[in-house]
């Protein structure tokens, strides 16, 4: 299914029910596109092709992926925990895309978050934090818009989780697209 939201800015494709059904694919639910949500999409997608150019020997999965991948084992592969729930239940946090070695089980994988908007800052601390402690991932892997930047590393900071979360500028990466990182950043 191809959904353009946003003028100025390319068109997404998503699989429908009927192709996750032709791909064996089950327990994953179709994307659904929004105007709000799109920006964000777009961006997550050229940030998962840039990493896949520049690690050729990692896959990029996504949230939905994860999201399933977790229901079928029944528990975190990828993703931080906060806490527990009102129902006794995990909560966890997962990020936007998740970078693994292709070859093997040998090493955890690097969660990757894309933030584009600055979050309250106690939710960002408490986010960092559930990154430092989360032993199921490598660490993590922030691209972000460089005013999200500023507040994430005062986060990153007050949470002492400086080993465990890298940030890099969206404009680092090779995104090779005809509107560019700082056009994005522009948008945001």
């Amino acid at each position: 299914s191809r959904r353009r939201p946003l003028v100025g800015h390319p068109a997404l494709y998503t699989v429908t029910r009927a192709g996750l059904r032709a791909a064996g694919l089950r327990g994953i639910d179709p994307v659904r596109v929004s105007a709000a949500s799109s920006l964000h999409m777009i961006v997550c997608a050229r940030v998962a092709a840039a990493l896949e150019s520049c690690y050729p020997d990692h896959t990029v999965g996504g949230e939905r992926e994860l999201r399933h991948e977790e229901r079928e084992s029944g528990g975190p592969r990828a993703s931080a925990s906060l806490g527990v729930g009102a129902d006794g239940r995990s909560l966890l946090h997962r990020p936007d895309l998740v970078l693994r070695p292709a070859e093997g089980e040998g090493s955890p994988p690097v969660a990757v978050e894309v933030e584009l908007t600055i979050k309250a800052p106690r939710r960002l601390v408490e986010i960092c934090r559930a990154w430092a402690r989360c032993r199921c991932v490598a660490g993590v892997l922030y691209v972000v818009t460089p005013a999200v930047g500023r507040a994430l590393e005062r986060s990153i900071e007050t949470a002492h989780a400086g080993e465990r979360i890298v940030v890099v500028p969206l404009d680092a990466l090779p995104l090779a697209e005809e509107a560019t990182a700082s056009s994005i950043s522009r948008n945001v």
